[in-house]
């Protein structure tokens, strides 16, 4: 321990040091910084601190108002109170937040304060001039503008924080600019026949996991938080935890017997466990992402690489003038084979687990997606009741294809079929898929 008789410095056993002063009222407040400041810095810190209070003791100073008090507390202090905020409400609809943005949020408020050397909360004030220094530094390094936001978005957070409880007297970032984002390609739906042809060409150990994700619709980490216990082999679902799936609500996911039974059998044979355990552990024993004790199956930590390389196995191209190919194209497909089945707006809406069905329909900022050949069926079955009498040429599509018109009649006849079954076509090839694989389980 150094320092003034009441401003010091210590090592706690993590590591960090930790400073402490004596405020206005004699009592002893202690203090950290950001884990890697040195012992210089903290001290540094402590005995500023404790010249301040030491003046308002004696009156050289006013003695401050509730805000400007908040103003001189250490900096590590305020955040820690924030954090423990997120921990317990900081999320939406006042739940906790996410474990894994938890610990963002954590990592990037610690840079901000190391890279603006930030003491107090008071040196926040006049801040967005060192801010935008930052960002063009970052840009220099070649960071995307959505990683940039991300950033700016963990510092606003906690000003907008401070803020609503009169920590600040001024908005820090009322003039910040946000970061233009680039314009994405659009994810496009898989059609059957490359979904088929994904199917075929995958990795054996792959192929559940596609699965399970078509007829599904779960994000990759949904589908990594699966464990045995939310499988309900007697209602044919999954029983979805708010405490991991995106809109934080407590679904029920139906999913066809088969699949059932192919992931039931996944998760007693113990595979799954056995591939988190050799591919997610890190130098030391710990693993780099959390899994359940009984995970149902197992889910790379790269999907986007894993799926790229299928799709050139299979003859898939990534990119097409309809759109881009990647893990959460499956569920896109996914949205759209409810649709394509009949479903009705708050069918698919609910199976898709959306807030809402325009996030559901929308063709431009949500799933819904148009098939060329889909639209000349319509346009067809159209035809059939306007131009009944009168004699109609095969549809061009079809003639770009080969096909003739009783081709044409025996799919029309193929497909009602299917629809007085109740169950897509996709459906049948998947059972049919996993009763080769011989993924039932036994008994």
């Amino acid at each position: 321990m150094e320092g003034t008789p009441m401003a010091g410095v210590r090592k706690l056993p993590s590591g960090t040091w930790q400073g402490w002063y004596q405020d206005c009222d004699g009592k002893r407040v202690f203090f950290t910084l950001t884990p890697t400041a040195t012992k210089r810095e903290v001290l540094t810190t402590a005995q500023g601190l404790e010249v301040k209070h030491s003046q308002i003791r004696l009156g050289v100073l006013p003695r401050p108002s509730a805000q400007t008090a908040a103003l001189v507390r250490p900096i590590a202090e305020v955040i820690d109170e924030y954090l423990a905020w997120g921990a317990l409400q900081g999320g939406r609809h006042n739940r906790p937040w996410a474990a894994q943005y938890q610990a963002t949020v954590t990592w990037q408020l610690g840079w901000w304060t190391q890279q603006l050397h930030l003491h107090t909360l008071g040196d926040l004030h006049g801040i967005l001039p060192r801010v935008e220094r930052t960002i063009q530094q970052l840009t220099a390094q070649g960071r995307s503008p959505a990683t940039l936001n991300h950033y700016l978005s963990a510092l606003h957070g906690f000003v907008a924080w401070g803020r609503k409880r009169d920590y600040l007297q001024e908005e820090p970032f009322q003039h910040l600019t946000w970061m233009p984002a680039l314009v994405q390609r659009p994810r496009r739906a898989l059609t059957l026949d490359e979904i088929h042809r994904l199917l075929e060409a995958c990795a054996p150990s792959h192929t559940l996991l596609y699965q399970t994700a078509l007829l599904t619709g779960l994000r990759a980490n949904e589908l990594r938080q699966l464990s045995l216990d939310h499988l309900d082999v007697d209602r044919c679902g999954l029983h979805l935890d708010a405490a991991w799936t995106k809109n934080r609500q407590p679904e029920f996911q139906p999913l066809p017997r088969a699949l059932v039974r192919a992931l039931y059998a996944s998760a007693r044979s113990g595979v799954p466990s056995q591939q988190y355990a050799q591919h997610y552990k890190r130098p030391g024993g710990k693993r780099r992402v959390t899994c359940p004790a009984v995970p149902l199956l197992f889910v790379p930590l790269h999907t986007e690489q894993m799926l790229y390389a299928d799709l050139r196995r299979a003859g898939i191209p990534r990119a097409t003038p309809a759109g881009k190919v990647d893990f959460h194209a499956l569920r896109v497909a996914y949205v759209n084979l409810i649709l394509e089945q009949g479903a009705t707006p708050p069918e698919a809406q609910h199976l898709a687990r959306h807030r809402t069905a325009a996030l559901t329909l929308s063709a431009t900022q949500g799933y819904a997606r148009t098939r060329d050949t889909r639209l000349q069926t319509l346009v067809e079955g159209i035809a059939s009741q306007v131009l009944r009498d009168t004699p109609r040429a095969p549809g061009v599509h079809a003639l770009a294809v080969g096909d003739t018109m009783m081709q044409g009649n025996q799919a029309d006849e193929h497909e009602r079929q299917a629809k007085r079954h109740g169950a897509p076509r996709i459906f049948w090839y998947i059972s049919r898929r996993i009763s080769k694989q011989k993924l039932y389980a036994k008994g």
